[in-house]
């Protein structure tokens, strides 16, 4: 095989992954953080004051083979996201809600057909919250979260929903245990319809399918290296690790298989301007540029690749000042 030809087939392979095996976890916000209940609807409330956030991210690739036969392939990926969230004294507890909106839009490789998923979603969370002297905060909590999900398939072969539209309730459970340096949370997520759809088939390959299950697990980590709270320097790891099964349907095998999903944050700060890396499953990894204070945060992330002609996120996050302060051991640099 040539080197032109072996280079054509991984950009291809490259391109069918991120069609294909996409999870929805990844879809909001690359950044950790920004959308604190992305992943554990424990860390509501846990800046002690109001918090809002916000992400913006579009993905293009448009594809030219070489091989007559392929044509050109096009794919665009939109994902737009909020969250607030808030502590209520009286109730000693963190509330918030989160929601977005995604769209896809695919073309096949042997056709000009365009096919389109829309996705919208909407949840609420509550976590109570047990201050220990202010040094450390324990929280449990509970999410009741809905998914809109609308499908336009004009090429069958591409097909990998059962249906043109479905509404997805979900349900979410999280537990978050805070230092002032060190955070850690674990989550269960269940899935309302007994099986989400989330895979396809390729093209000329029939009856191929994926398929997620519930439950989803997840754990998620970061920690503040910094000598003092005043400090110019820090630098902030953040992780968080996926495990759940997914069912492979075809007219060979019917098989369930474990999966495992890792998500990486690596962030610097200097002063006021942060700096650093995301990795994030198929879409690999990300340059962050960005700027905070002591209530804002706003970041700009890069990725690339072979395939990639744009893959950009702006992401926002901004913490209201408090007529009350809490005993929360709260730390913005995360």
């Amino acid at each position: 095989m040539k080197k032109s030809s072996g280079m054509s087939y991984a950009k291809i392979l490259a391109i069918a992954m991120a069609v294909f095996c996409t999870t929805e976890i990844y879809s909001q916000s690359s950044l950790i953080g920004t959308l604190p209940m992305q992943f554990n609807p424990a860390f509501a409330g846990g800046a002690g004051c109001p918090r809002i956030g916000t992400s913006s991210h579009v993905v293009i690739y448009n594809y030219k083979s070489p091989f007559s036969n392929f044509g050109t392939y096009k794919y665009n990926r939109q994902n737009f996201a909020f969250s607030y969230d808030n502590f209520i004294p009286k109730i000693n507890s963190g509330i918030g809600i989160q929601g977005g909106y995604s769209r896809l839009a695919y073309n096949g490789w042997q056709t000009n057909n365009l096919d389109l998923t829309q996705d919208i979603f909407l949840g609420l969370s509550i976590a109570p919250k047990f201050s220990f002297k202010g040094k450390y905060t324990l929280s449990p909590a509970v999410e009741i979260k809905a998914n809109f999900k609308n499908t336009n398939y004009e090429h069958f072969s591409q097909k990998w929903e059962p249906v043109k539209s479905s509404i997805n309730p979900e349900f979410r459970l999280g537990l978050a245990f805070n230092a002032r340096k060190f955070y850690t949370g674990l989550s269960y997520h269940i899935n309302g319809s007994l099986g989400n759809e989330r895979g396809g088939r390729i093209y000329g390959v029939n009856g191929n399918r994926f398929t997620s299950t519930s439950p989803i697990w997840l754990v998620q980590l970061g920690y503040n290296f910094q000598k003092r709270e005043d400090s110019k320097f820090s630098f902030s790891p953040q992780i968080v690790f996926a495990r759940y099964n997914y069912q492979v349907e075809d007219i060979y095998k019917n098989a369930i298989t474990t999966r495992s999903d890792l998500y990486l944050n690596l962030i610097f700060r200097f002063k006021k301007v942060i700096w650093g890396t995301t990795y994030g499953g198929y879409e690999g990894i990300k340059l962050i540029v960005g700027w905070q204070n002591k209530n804002i945060k706003i970041a700009y992330l890069h990725g690339g690749g072979l395939t990639a002609n744009y893959n950009g996120e702006v992401s926002l996050r901004y913490i209201f000042n408090c007529k009350k302060i809490t005993d929360l051991n709260k730390n913005n640099n995360y």
